[in-house]
């Protein structure tokens, strides 16, 4: 009598577990992939790796690029932004600023904050740069000086395959004083 009344409870509280599950299982999860560069600063070739026992060289470049594209080939939904300070360096200066966007255009960036290096050699010429790249370039608390007049969007909703990612671009107070060469 006892062993019934365990398997009733036990046939009870299965049957009460599967009443409380959906009865339809609604759409599945979307798997959706961020990745982010920030402060590159013209380091587009590997480094010496003198913390690691086991490696000589790291970074760069071409090594991020293939990781990134190794990313993007085995995950869906994959986007890449990055944080900004691109305009900062020798090579930077002496494309102003060509290279950093075309190689970001290369790697199919999908969108940019700014940050403070990339007025190390004027806003004119990171503007010229900025107003060209295909990916919004975004800075949400930048404007010109004693203006209300954006310097650059603020926001953007960036849509693929059906998954929409809203991105902000705002740099924090301390950032702006971080560089004083151009005041």
């Amino acid at each position: 009598m006892r062993r019934s009344i365990v398997t009733l409870a036990l046939a009870l509280s299965l049957l009460l577990c599967a009443s409380c599950q959906p009865a339809d299982d609604g759409p599945a999860p979307t798997t959706v992939t961020l990745l982010f560069t920030n402060d590159v600063e013209s380091a587009y070739d590997p480094i010496p790796a003198f913390w690691l026992d086991d490696q000589e060289m790291i970074g760069g470049i071409a090594e991020m690029t293939t990781l990134i594209n190794s990313i993007r080939d085995a995950e869906p939904n994959v986007f890449l932004f990055d944080s900004g300070d691109i305009l900062t360096g020798a090579l930077a200066q002496v494309t102003e600023g060509r290279l950093a966007f075309e190689l970001m255009i290369t790697m199919g960036y999908d969108a940019m904050a700014i940050g403070n290096h990339e007025f190390e050699y004027g806003h004119e010429i990171f503007a010229w740069q900025k107003n060209r790249a295909p990916f919004p370039v975004l800075g949400a608390n930048f404007f010109y000086k004693d203006t209300d007049h954006p310097y650059a969007q603020a926001h953007a909703n960036i849509e693929r395959d059906g998954v929409r990612i809203g991105v902000i671009g705002i740099m924090g107070q301390d950032g702006t004083h971080a560089d004083r060469r151009r005041e």
